[in-house]
């Protein structure tokens, strides 16, 4: 959803847009965390947009978040995150698209733990697209009454 609004700042129409964030736990043992994750997209040209922080992710958890911006940073291309605490985390996936853009870029973790503490994972990662795939899946039914 793209909506103009009034920049007093600079006496002029200003373009807002949204942006959106999955963010799905993995279910492994302390996959969790009760720690602060926090989350930032990067578009093309290097364009990146804070996205804000999560104070708990739970095992097997999915969550929504969106964030109002006015500032278009283009087709995403990663999803970076640094950990809060030393209450470690993995990640089963993560996944974002804009309101200018509807494809939706996902991301996975190969079930990597993270940590601020560097016994149990790195502090920080930035995942990245790898290219595009298209899935064509194809249905057959049955002409047999009890299929």
């Amino acid at each position: 959803r793209l909506s103009s609004g009034i920049n007093a700042e600079y006496g002029g129409m200003t373009a807002a847009y949204e942006y959106y964030l999955n963010i799905k736990t993995a279910g492994s043992k302390y996959a969790g965390t009760g720690g602060r994750v926090y989350f930032e997209l990067e578009g093309t040209g290097n364009r990146k947009l804070y996205f804000g922080s999560v104070p708990r992710l739970d095992k097997r958890s999915l969550k929504h978040l969106s964030k109002h911006s006015h500032h278009n940073i283009g087709s995403i291309e990663c999803i970076s995150f640094k950990m809060g605490s030393s209450d470690a985390w993995t990640p089963e996936y993560l996944s974002a698209w804009s309101s200018y853009d509807h494809e939706k870029v996902y991301v996975y973790s190969r079930k990597k733990y993270y940590s601020t503490d560097p016994k149990e994972g790195p502090k920080r990662a930035k995942l990245c697209k790898e290219g595009d795939t298209t899935y064509t899946i194809t249905a057959t039914t049955s002409t047999e009454k009890s299929a």
